[in-house]
């Protein structure tokens, strides 16, 4: 459905969404823009966000002990893991 369909007919489609559960895809020139989904899919869509959002933190936190380890690597100084532990041990 374009965008200008959907404006002019925006109940006929909020209708079509909230009750046949329906999804629109809208289309501005041509290039898909927005999705009309029925209220039922928002803990989907959250779901998959929260997911997409726990990933690029594990994803940064790995890189984040890796840029650690290369910069203890290459300065020859122990990484804070292996601090940390040297502090254990020394307790």
């Amino acid at each position: 459905m374009t965008h200008l369909e959907a404006s002019r007919d925006f109940a006929d489609a909020l209708e079509r969404v909230s009750l046949s559960k329906e999804r629109i895809v809208l289309q501005r020139q041509g290039q898909d823009v927005a999705i009309l989904v029925p209220i039922e899919d928002l803990p989907l869509f959250e779901r998959q966000e929260d997911a997409a959002n726990a990933k690029n933190i594990t994803v940064w936190l790995e890189e984040t002990d890796r840029l650690r380890n290369d910069l203890a690597a290459k300065y020859g100084i122990l990484p804070d893991s292996a601090l940390d532990i040297a502090a254990d041990r020394a307790r």
